[in-house]
């Protein structure tokens, strides 16, 4: 029997704060599951009220708060004097100005970016860099020439448009899972039928999906940059050829010509997309099994997250048990709060004040430290001064 059903002491507690669609996707449960090993999880939605989450302060003030892409939260909770642990992800904050990784200084910090981990060392705070690789089915299906293609963007570089007119020379048909970011299911969507594209927009049951994607060859990494990429990652698994855009997290995992095509979709070119599709194919056709490599690849690295896993349960265990951190003054707990107001308005606002709020010495000791001490300084000229 488990030692902690045996334990009078009470149960660890999280509160993991996430956005709503996290939930629904289920992209956050696999980091939800590793922690109820050990911990007992209240899973709140980053769009509740600011009131609702004042009063998980006192309710939970020897809690650990888990930032899972809500890392703008951050400033508040430590001015609070909270444990904070924050998961950024590189699609949400790749091109955040400096300011925005200095104020989490006083965080725990997991990063899966390896871009957006080098960044926060730049910066010059602690990160830890996390790789995730899903676990490999033990047998594949068969797969027919097909392409998948998940629209979840359709404004961005990976437009329906572009997709089918570069990729509809080399594959027999394309589907199109036409389940958009922020979709509105009572919106209509019609498309001509044709022998050549197929499309789905929802799926009861998540099975349904994955076997289709099992049987396509072809995959699509449905958007430009990604936080985790658990959506591709889990396509290499399954042995599809992955085609995605050059940027984190894709060039993290895909070996160009290897185990997948990093392709310059972003570029907009489409004469150098074209190109680049066509040199993808033309290695394809070689008979180099580009699947098979995707997935051997996730399969030794599972190995590698399975550690990481450890390590992230242990630190959490670790955070959980240390001293309880110092509230701030009220100036810096009241500039973290506006700093909340401010992100909630237009996150170019929270840029903005992160930067100014930082040159006034807050959410830094470092650079308090050296303000009073200047200040220190300067009354000690003037009482000199005074004496003469």
């Amino acid at each position: 029997m488990h030692s902690k059903i045996l334990s009078n002491t009470p149960m660890k507690h999280i509160v993991l704060i996430c956005h709503k669609d996290h939930i629904v996707s289920g992209s956050v449960n696999f980091i939800k599951n590793l922690f109820e090993k050990d911990f007992n999880i209240d899973v709140v939605t980053g769009n509740v009220s600011l009131q609702h989450i004042k009063s998980l302060f006192s309710i939970h003030s020897t809690s650990i708060f888990v930032l899972w892409q809500m890392e703008h939260l951050a400033p508040w909770f430590v001015s609070k004097g909270l444990k904070v642990v924050v998961f950024p992800m590189y699609d949400g904050c790749g091109t955040a100005p400096k300011s925005y990784f200095k104020v989490l200084d006083k965080t725990y910090l997991f990063n899966f970016s390896k871009k957006l981990h080098q960044i926060c060392v730049d910066t010059g705070i602690v990160s830890h860099q996390l790789n995730y690789y899903p676990k490999a089915e033990t047998s594949l299906k068969e797969k027919k020439s097909t392409l998948f293609y998940w629209l979840r963007r359709p404004d961005s570089s990976l437009s329906e448009a572009i997709i089918t007119e570069v990729f509809s020379p080399y594959v027999e048909n394309i589907h199109v899972h036409d389940r958009q970011d922020a979709y509105d299911m009572k919106k209509d969507v019609f498309r001509i039928p044709d022998n050549f594209i197929s499309t789905s927009i929802w799926f009861d049951d998540k099975e349904d999906l994955r076997n289709l994607i099992t049987t396509s060859k072809y995959y699509i990494a449905p958007r430009e940059s990604e936080g985790i990429g658990m959506a591709f990652l889990e396509a290499m698994s399954l042995g599809c050829i992955v085609f995605a855009n050059r940027n984190s997290t894709h060039d993290q995992y895909i070996y160009n010509g290897h185990n997948g095509f990093l392709i310059d979709f972003e570029s907009r070119d489409l004469d150098l997309i074209k190109q680049q599709i066509k040199e993808a194919f033309d290695i394809i056709n070689t008979g180099k099994d580009i699947g098979k490599n995707a997935r051997e690849h996730i399969v030794k690295g599972r190995t590698l997250w399975e550690k990481q896993s450890i390590q992230i349960l242990e630190m959490m265990n670790v955070i959980h048990d240390s001293e309880t951190h110092i509230k701030k003054s009220f100036i810096e707990q009241s500039a973290g709060y506006l700093l909340v107001k401010l992100y909630n308005i237009h996150n170019k606002l929270y840029f903005i004040f992160t930067g100014v709020f930082l040159r006034l010495g807050l959410f830094n000791d470092k650079v308090l430290k050296l303000r009073l001490g200047m200040f220190y300084n300067l009354a000690l000229r003037c009482l000199k001064l005074f004496k003469r």
